[in-house]
């Protein structure tokens, strides 16, 4: 199995790119987007949104491709955030899978890029909450976050920001249930986390396809 390869971690001054592989929403909630570029401008990092809008799912595609490319190969860019989740990312994955270039890229010059999606809106008070206490430890320190602890609450209603764009409510919360088990056993094979309509999306490439 090869060794992962750890990207530098990010340093005061430097550049996050904001990028939307999947969803998106730039266009759309511009008021949210321009509360996340405060946040990190606040901390001291430059801000850069790669965005073209789409005309069509080919110019969506073509459009996806080229900003994520850019940001994962231009030098002057030392993080990635993805703005928003979405099972439409997995329309890349044939031609990011083909892209020897774009991998070697990446393994001479890796970049931050922290995972979130359906996780981080579950967890802790709102997704502000969960970046402010683990979004810029994970971006600038190179070792690993380690356990995050268990939110004894959840925020069970969607986000208030897609029909009120400029609200700044706090989001309702509610006890957090333990897990459920469905069925007891063990299984073995490779793990695909995520939306169930992703999941369904991966088997329609061939590179990926789930066992």
């Amino acid at each position: 199995m090869p060794l992962p390869i750890i990207p530098p971690p990010l340093q005061p001054g430097q550049t996050i790119a904001f990028v939307s592989p999947s969803a998106r929403l730039n266009n759309i909630l511009p008021t949210a987007l321009a509360r996340a570029k405060d946040l990190f401008t606040s901390q001291g990092y430059q801000f850069r949104e790669l965005f073209t809008p789409d005309d069509g799912i080919q110019s969506s595609i073509t459009n996806r491709l080229s900003e994520l490319r850019t940001a994962l190969t231009d030098p002057s860019i030392s993080a990635v955030i993805c703005t928003i989740g979405g099972p439409s990312f997995t329309e890349l994955l044939p031609a990011l899978l083909e892209d020897t270039e774009l991998h070697a890229a990446v393994r001479a010059n890796p970049k931050v890029v922290p995972r979130a999606a359906e996780d981080d809106k579950e967890h802790e008070t709102s997704a502000l909450a969960f970046c402010t206490r683990h979004l810029f430890r994970a971006i600038t320190d190179p070792s690993p976050i380690g356990d995050v602890a268990r939110s004894p609450t959840y925020a069970p209603d969607p986000a208030l920001v897609f029909k009120e764009p400029e609200s700044l409510a706090r989001p309702r919360l509610v006890p957090a249930g333990g897990w459920a088990w469905l069925r007891p056993g063990k299984a073995q094979g490779r793990l695909f986390g995520g939306c169930l309509t992703v999941m369904a999306r991966l088997a329609g490439v061939r590179g990926v396809v789930p066992d």
